[in-house]
């Protein structure tokens, strides 16, 4: 057991709760909030004894600093609004590094399936940036779609072409298969996560839904961006794997 890990991922832990606690999330009963956290913190604690502690520490600070400046810029346009009213969200600010843990487990594990080999054969520069593409238009197109282009202020607006652009980037860095597998983990985690917070009253949106449907995308762009940021910073990302 990597004691200096635990430690790490033991704080954001209590980090998530204490803000649980202290911004009163408990009074909604968010029974699906609290069995999703307690899965993603094993998850988390079983990922990050298999970590080197520089790295881990690097993807951590990183996540939250991501987060402060995404979840800013949604809450203080008005697109996003949490039970709390914080702008942004100390709970979610925190619990994004634990969630992008969750998010890289599993895209580990399906980027070893047979079809994501398979498509490893096809690493040409044209190819690695589809998942990219596909996240950054399907994007566009729902944000058009739900009337959000409106709401959007330049802040929020310029946080969608960073986030975007470094997608981009990060897409020539690996492989077909790996991207895919960010692009359908995030996907499958992020909307989940999204839909059932929203349903249980935690947080909700600009025409007030539980769930804007661009937000499923978006995750993807955001793990991009976390793990290109963590590249700049000397974490070798085939070993935080």
């Amino acid at each position: 057991m990597n004691a200096k890990n635990l430690f790490v991922v033991g704080w954001v832990i209590t980090a998530i709760t204490a803000a649980f606690l202290i911004l009163e999330y408990y009074t909604l009963a968010p029974y699906i909030f609290i069995v999703g956290l307690a899965g993603a913190a094993f998850v988390g604690l079983w990922r990050a004894n298999r970590m080197k502690t520089h790295d881990l520490v690097i993807l951590v600070v990183i996540s939250i600093i991501v987060a402060f400046f995404d979840e800013f810029a949604h809450t203080s346009s008005g697109v996003l609004t949490y039970f709390d009213l914080n702008i942004p969200s100390l709970l979610t600010v925190m619990g994004w590094s634990l969630f992008i843990l969750v998010i890289i487990t599993v895209t580990e594990y399906i980027s070893r399936t047979p079809l994501m080999k398979q498509l490893n054969k096809f690493d040409k520069p044209e190819f690695k940036i589809l998942p990219a593409l596909i996240a950054i238009i399907a994007t566009i197109i729902l944000i058009w779609a739900q009337g959000y282009l409106g709401v959007f202020d330049p802040f929020l607006t310029g946080v969608y072409v960073t986030l975007g652009l470094v997608s981009l980037y990060y897409s020539q860095l690996r492989s077909v298969g790996w991207n895919l597998s960010i692009l359908i983990s995030s996907v499958l985690i992020g909307g989940a996560m999204e839909f059932l917070g929203g349903i249980e009253g935690m947080w909700w949106y600009f025409y007030l839904e539980p769930m804007a449907w661009f937000m499923v995308f978006t995750w993807a762009l955001r793990t991009w961006t976390i793990l290109t940021c963590c590249s700049f910073l000397g974490v070798k990302l085939k070993e935080v794997l």
